[in-house]
């Protein structure tokens, strides 16, 4: 759903707690005080910047109704070999947010 258009936007960890199993995770979104909240199997990938924890939301520019997901930790989604997979994480845990495409 997302990988023609998809938009991955660094969106402020607000909470995060594990209940028998089911991750619930409470983010904000950029340029807004509305707090997202996600139930998952898995937990999502954090990176820290300046002090402050963050989920990598990804969301597409033809998305009308506004559904976001998760980066997952450990990147299950994607077919990457282990080098890749490890070079990925390292950069994410530069916290280089930098990189990613401003928020619209």
């Amino acid at each position: 759903m997302f990988a023609e258009d998809g938009l991955e936007v660094p969106c402020e960890l607000r909470s995060m707690e594990r209940r028998r199993g089911i991750y619930e995770v409470a983010f904000t979104l950029p340029k807004s005080e509305t707090v997202v909240r996600r139930q998952r199997l898995s937990p999502p990938l954090i990176v820290e910047h300046e002090g402050l924890d963050y989920v990598i939301g990804l969301t597409s520019a033809r998305d009308v109704i506004g559904t976001w997901t998760l980066l997952d930790a450990d990147l299950r989604p994607f077919d990457l070999s282990p080098e890749e997979r490890a070079a990925v994480l390292a950069h994410a845990s530069d916290a280089n947010l930098g990189d990613l495409p401003p928020f619209t």
